[in-house]
């Protein structure tokens, strides 16, 4: 597997109150303005750099095609379709960011939808995905019987807390049902993936600012 991942410029989409970006699914050569070379996290040595913020701009560095096949490789069972960050907050420099990860398992050939808490340091988002094993994290799977046709999204209070997973998008049918628990082990394969995709990254940045204000 290739352990090098570039990462391109990408537009920055609104949708309500969240900036996300979603990562890169093909390897694309840019002119680069910007390198850094992934370091350990301030905190810890098992988080992973997979994105930093420039000007504002969330450039995320994982591509999701070697995700997928770290993901398989770990678990067998799941390959990738999405791997994206959400920021509220992408005019500060340190906070709590999330990763949305949708993973295809085709033993049950159904998708599932996670979300996850990472930190941001300095502008660096950093992912301690295994970290997650000890606590309940939402996600969605699309139900058998009456399976969504589009995307499954979770849905929360006012209080921030996960009430509901909603079948969204146009022309969308169908219903997404709300688990936490997920089998042993499997945050530990999540986040052993991400170290092993960690290995030798490198992020390159090349932004035109002009193009993104058009």
């Amino acid at each position: 597997m290739k352990k090098t991942i570039w990462v391109i410029a990408a537009l920055i989409v609104m949708a309500g109150a969240i900036t996300f970006v979603a990562c890169s699914k093909e390897n694309e050569k840019a002119d680069t303005l910007k390198e850094t070379s992934a370091t350990p996290a301030p905190k810890t040595q098992d988080a992973v750099l997979i994105g930093k913020l420039v000007d504002g701009h969330i450039i995320c560095g994982v591509n999701v095609d070697e995700f997928s096949e770290a993901i398989w490789n770990e678990t067998d069972i799941y390959v990738a379709e999405k791997f994206e960050i959400l920021d509220t907050f992408p005019e500060l420099q340190n906070g709590t960011a999330y990763v949305n990860m949708v993973l295809f398992n085709v033993e049950e050939e159904g998708s599932e939808a996670y979300w996850f808490p990472i930190e941001k340091i300095n502008g660096d988002y950093l992912c301690t995905a295994n970290a997650a094993s000890g606590g309940l994290i939402p996600y969605c799977k699309r139900t058998k019987n009456n399976p969504c046709t589009k995307t499954c999204v979770l849905k929360k209070d006012k209080y921030g807390n996960p009430i509901a997973c909603q079948c969204e998008g146009p022309g969308a049918t169908g219903t997404c049902d709300m688990y936490f628990q997920k089998e042993e082990g499997f945050w530990d394969k999540v986040g052993d993936a991400m170290r092993n995709l960690s290995e030798n990254i490198r992020i390159n940045i090349d932004i035109d600012l002009n193009k993104l204000f058009r």
